[in-house]
């Protein structure tokens, strides 16, 4: 695969913080008698704000703002558990600052801190979901991580684990990559691969991802 650029998504993607995201929505299931566990698995890719609205359609804007504030504080309180993605680590550090961003549905303030915690570096351009109108799986995202980084959706590749992401991924036009040891999104995908270990960038007139087993 080739392009100009890569846009990750952060939470399954490049970090493991399945512990902290977890940990929040008990504590705000719980508050509603909600089952956790079903408000955990509805809300990967999405923004807090739109995992609020769902499971309570009659709240007003007040209130879905002031918890997904106070699940945002309980995310950054747990961030110390979160680990990097194997691999992460080693093919962020081959990219240049221009080469890269991240798409995610955290705060911006929050992907800093967590992406800090997992031991990984920070972009230039990391774009959160207080900078876009419209959360995953609306590609808005990916659409202004590549009008920042000036590259055309021909020329990028995503990376994304959730359904929701994998499809605003697909809908930006890019290439997409599928991530994590379950596949049953693949059809959303050009490829997917576990993880990032085994992963070659390799640089000519555009950067050239090879991966194992291609």
């Amino acid at each position: 695969m080739q392009a100009r650029a890569l846009l990750f998504d952060m939470d399954g993607t490049l970090i493991d913080s399945s512990a902290a995201i977890l940990g929040g929505w008990n504590k705000w299931a719980a508050r509603y008698g909600f089952d956790g566990a079903q408000v955990y698995e509805y809300s990967h890719g999405r923004k807090a704000a739109a995992t609020i609205a769902h499971f309570l359609p009659g709240a007003d804007r007040a209130t879905i703002e002031a918890d997904a504030d106070a699940i945002h504080d309980d995310f950054a309180a747990l961030s110390g558990t979160t680990t990097a993605i194997p691999g992460a680590r080693e093919l962020l550090g081959q990219l240049h600052p221009r080469e890269w961003a991240v798409v995610t549905s955290a705060p911006v303030a929050l992907a800093r801190l967590a992406l800090s915690a997992a031991g990984l570096p920070l972009p230039e351009i990391i774009i959160g979901a207080d900078l876009v109108t419209h959360g995953k799986p609306d590609p808005e995202g990916f659409r202004l991580a590549m009008q920042r980084l000036d590259v055309p959706a021909r020329h990028a590749i995503a990376f994304e684990d959730a359904e929701a992401g994998l499809q605003a991924a697909r809908a930006s036009q890019a290439q997409v990559v599928g991530v994590g040891k379950q596949r049953q999104h693949a059809h959303l995908t050009d490829r997917w691969t576990p993880d990032y270990v085994g992963v070659e960038l390799r640089r000519g007139d555009l950067l050239e991802l090879r991966f194992p087993g291609a």
